[in-house]
């Protein structure tokens, strides 16, 4: 899911040069598109944006705020002919769950309000919501079918305990819809393949008392970051078809000083974003062996941050590093050459958070 933060006013952005006052993010590739944030002089909420990658590709505006409302979230289908979106209403509104249709460019009347997250399922006709209770907490998981009655929406999980929030995303393969049960010293992840909506969802990882945990996904393994050998987190590998502990193989053991950050794990293979006191660190995972290699960051590489990572299929891994002027430099690993580059550069307010 992607996140539109505030705008900053500055702005550099790969591929061709944006006109002046224009801030946009450096476009990120997902299912043959470049998706990317623009806004202009003045414009507080950017415009949501794609175009092909071929040079001189056509832009198209996807969604326009005009102030009307702020996007806390979004995501395009599968197929990419709609975009689920999260909308903010001003003087402290609801937050909405809105579906536009990219062809015609109008909203569909399926609305939901009171929405925290949301994914799509593989169909492109099935979206995955979490609604609040009263307290603002995640609180109940409901499947709807784009065209049906949004208040006869299907109950498929409701989270009991006020002590834990209920959050749904997509992983980034698309294989599975993950529900994760988050509290303040425990992790629950739960899973529902993404081509088939209707089954129940199974357990992944349970909730311990003292162990957070969270989970991506690669081809036939659940990747798990957990605490429960110290504070800087491991990785171990689970097989999708079985991801109780006795078949983990451990792939980043816990080190002491060393903090676990992020993982990204594409079709062909997978990065540990690591961080060692002041010093970013990157390193290519094999789940089947355990082996993790260092990617040999440029000396005097500081700490790193998050980047867009959304192209399951991509041959590049990309991070961000801090930039001058209130910017973030992109960078990518290229699997092929095995060689660093940087990107470009975006407005922080801009960037993955």
């Amino acid at each position: 899911m992607f996140r539109a933060a505030a705008l900053a006013v500055l702005l550099l952005a790969a591929g061709p040069a944006a006109p002046e006052g224009v801030a946009t993010s450096v476009p990120a590739p997902r299912r043959g598109w470049l998706y990317y944030l623009r806004a202009g002089p003045g414009e507080t909420e950017p415009a949501i944006c794609r175009r092909r990658p071929a040079a001189g590709a056509p832009e198209e505006r996807l969604l326009e705020p005009g102030g009307r409302f702020s996007v806390v979230a979004w995501q395009p289908s599968d197929d990419g002919r709609r975009l689920a979106y999260l909308a903010r209403l001003p003087a402290g509104g609801p937050v909405e769950l809105r579906v536009r249709d990219l062809a015609r460019g109008e909203d569909l009347p399926d609305v939901v309000a009171n929405v925290g997250s949301f994914a799509w399922a593989a169909d492109g006709q099935t979206l995955f919501f979490v609604t609040l209770d009263g307290a603002g907490r995640g609180h109940r998981l409901w499947r709807h079918r784009l065209g049906d009655d949004p208040a006869r929406a299907a109950a498929v999980y409701a989270e009991q305990d006020a002590a834990f929030d209920l959050a749904v995303r997509r992983t980034r393969s698309g294989a599975f819809v993950l529900l994760a049960v988050s509290g303040k010293d425990a992790d629950e992840v739960r899973a529902i393949p993404a081509s088939h909506p209707r089954q129940e969802p199974f357990v992944v990882i349970e909730r311990q008392a003292g162990r957070r945990a969270a989970v991506e996904h690669r081809n036939e393994f659940f990747l798990l970051r957990l605490d429960d050998r110290g504070p800087g987190f491991r990785l171990v590998a689970a097989p999708t078809g079985d991801p109780r502990p006795g078949r983990w193989v451990e792939v980043v053991p816990h080190r002491p000083g060393v903090l676990l950050e992020e993982v990204v794990a594409l079709r062909r293979f997978a990065v540990a974003r690591l961080r060692e006191g002041e010093r970013g660190r990157l390193a290519l995972l094999d789940p089947r062996t355990g082996e993790a290699t260092d990617l040999g960051l440029p000396e005097g590489t500081g700490p790193l941050l998050p980047a867009r990572n959304d192209d399951y299929d991509a041959l590049a891994v990309r991070y961000a590093t801090p930039a001058p002027g209130g910017e973030v430099a992109v960078h990518e690993w290229d699997a092929t050459t095995r060689s660093h580059r940087t990107v470009g550069r975006e407005p922080a307010a801009l960037s993955p958070r």
